[in-house]
């Protein structure tokens, strides 16, 4: 984390800790659902909404706004990489992927 952070501490009252697996998991649901082609960092903020909407106990009909803070356009070479997940043992649905190659990349 960024020394950012330590000027939010006194303000946040809670927070959720995402894996990586969890992370990617959000972001090829959210490609294959919604093809919204995501990074890490708005990966993860669904995944705590999802959190804090169970923990919460909210039910269908209530609302919940968060930030969509970046797309996947900078993560090819690792959040959007097979290989890379592989390597990690990060499972990948590997969703339509194809679809979402690096520009340039040929494939």
């Amino acid at each position: 984390m960024t020394n950012n952070i330590d000027l939010a501490i006194p303000i946040i009252d809670d927070a959720f800790r995402i894996t990586d697996v969890e992370a990617v998991a959000m972001s090829d649901t959210s490609f294959k659902m919604t093809v919204l082609f995501l990074g890490s960092s708005s990966a993860c903020n669904l995944v705590a909404c999802i959190k804090f909407c169970k923990e919460m106990g909210w039910r269908d009909g209530q609302t919940l706004v968060t930030i969509l803070c970046d797309s996947g356009n900078r993560h090819y070479s690792k959040f959007w990489n097979d290989e890379y997940l592989r390597k990690a043992n990060i499972p990948s649905t590997q969703c339509n992927r194809h679809l979402i190659a690096q520009p340039g990349s040929g494939v």
